[in-house]
């Protein structure tokens, strides 16, 4: 049997996904990166790193609700997020 496997690898190691995961793990992996693109936002806006960083409960609850309004507004031509990258409209 022949195991197929996408294979990522730096300095620090290799990881190896499976194809069937592949998809789902690169999703997940998006959401973490636009998640800190969030709070690096705030950090930057002059929030505090404590608190924001790593994000809580409540931080994940604000950026899942500065997520839903602004697809929202997207959806009606509205909005732009710079900084942080639509998976819908990213290209591979």
């Amino acid at each position: 049997m022949r195991f197929l496997a996408n294979q990522y690898s730096e300095r620090d190691g290799v990881l190896v996904i499976p194809r069937p995961l592949a998809a789902e793990i690169a999703e997940q992996g998006l959401e973490q990166e636009q998640l800190e693109a969030f709070v690096n936002q705030k950090i930057h806006a002059g929030e505090p790193l404590a608190g924001n960083y790593p994000p809580g409960d409540e931080v994940k609850a604000e950026y899942k609700k500065w997520r839903e309004s602004t697809a929202a507004s997207e959806r009606s031509g509205a909005v732009e997020r710079p900084g942080l990258a639509d998976p819908q409209t990213e290209e591979s």
